[in-house]
């Protein structure tokens, strides 16, 4: 037999019709037990009615005191991650190192004083070669001791020699064998102060962070005893004793290009070091010359040092001359490179208006020191 949803619906319908006409109230004919039941749910219900405001607002107070929380958590979890990072294994170790004591600030004034006098003592060495304790006191304006524990310290160092009085800069233990080489002492000795002031005023130009690149010769070597303290260049060169020289400055990185020994000022030359040049960038060139002329360029005798001194010319972007004025317009066998590719030309005083002349009318700056 088959029943549509519809005559189950009537069926249904009927029977609660008829149940509600016989049984109005079935509660009131229920056993005892649940008639008070029924009565304790109805007065719950009444209760529950008038404490549902109350309610309400003591749950929206609790979300509230929640919330605040979950946000203060979360910044002071941003504030340690900031002070700590992330990671739990470093943030441990971090937290057990003890914390040092502050210096104390006499002390580091007392110190950043020192290395000021020092740099200062440094600087008169590398002019005057000798310094007395007397002069440095009253340029300094501190006491005569404390001169000399500057002296003491910079000793020990291996940064100058203690004499009666005074100090001098140290000379590199190579050059000593050549001490008795009169052809050595003579080239040593020509003009020597001249060529010191002309290095002094040639290391001035130099910037920090630079490359530079130094030839072969008595003046390019009195540059690199000028250079200034913590200057972070780099200095290429195709000398040994200037690497030698510069061996002990930690500031200052060195490049040897390498190549046959040559000459007699340790020159290095030959196809190793011209190649060695290939993918390098020079900042400033400081070129030594046996003879400048306005018409034929920088010049020296040896052919295989103007060929390398070439090279490095065509690789930097700034050319300076450093020559003293017995050298000026003077013509040497083997051309280094033209007049007009210099930037400046710095000389010594004895260098005459008329000599200097014909350099700047090629606009090339000049300075006599």
């Amino acid at each position: 037999m088959k029943c549509s949803i519809s005559t189950i619906t009537i069926i249904i319908s009927f029977y609660l019709d008829v149940f509600k006409r016989n049984y109005p109230d079935p509660v009131s004919r229920s056993p005892p037990w649940i008639r008070i039941g029924v009565a304790n749910a109805r007065r719950f219900n009444q209760w529950s009615a008038f404490f549902t405001p109350y309610r309400t607002r003591w749950l929206s107070y609790i979300n509230i005191s929640f919330e605040m929380e979950r946000k203060r958590s979360s910044i002071s979890k941003l504030s340690s991650q900031s002070d700590w990072g992330t990671d739990p294994l470093v943030n441990r170790e971090k937290r057990k190192k003890p914390t040092q004591p502050a210096e104390n600030l006499e002390v580091v004034q007392s110190r950043e004083k020192q290395q000021q006098r020092v740099n200062t003592i440094l600087i008169s060495l590398q002019e005057t070669s000798s310094v007395t304790v007397d002069e440095l006191a009253e340029q300094l304006r501190v006491s005569v001791v404390t001169i000399r524990r500057d002296l003491d310290l910079l000793e020990q160092q291996g940064l100058l020699r203690r004499t009666h009085g005074g100090a001098v800069s140290i000379e590199p233990l190579f050059y000593e064998p050549f001490k008795k080489d009169r052809s050595f002492v003579a080239q040593v000795e020509r003009q020597a102060n001249e060529k010191r002031r002309i290095g002094r005023a040639a290391a001035a130009l130099i910037t920090a962070g630079e490359t530079i690149a130094i030839t072969p010769g008595t003046t390019t070597a009195e540059i690199i005893r000028g250079l200034p303290l913590n200057s972070k260049i780099t200095v290429v060169t195709n000398t040994a004793n200037i690497a030698m020289e510069l061996s002990k400055r930690k500031d200052i990185s060195v490049f040897v290009t390498g190549g046959h020994l040559h000459g007699d000022w340790f020159s290095l030359v030959g196809p190793t070091a011209i190649r060695s040049l290939d993918n390098m960038l020079i900042h400033t060139m400081f070129v030594g010359a046996d003879g400048i002329d306005p018409e034929w360029g920088l010049s020296c005798f040896s052919s295989d040092e103007a060929e390398l001194n070439a090279t490095m010319v065509r690789h930097a972007r700034r050319h300076i001359a450093v020559v003293d004025h017995t050298k000026l317009n003077v013509v040497a066998n083997w051309r280094i490179c033209e007049t007009s590719t210099l930037k400046t030309l710095i000389t010594d005083t004895g260098a005459t208006d008329e000599m200097i002349a014909p350099y700047q009318k090629l606009g090339i700056e000049v300075l006599r020191v």
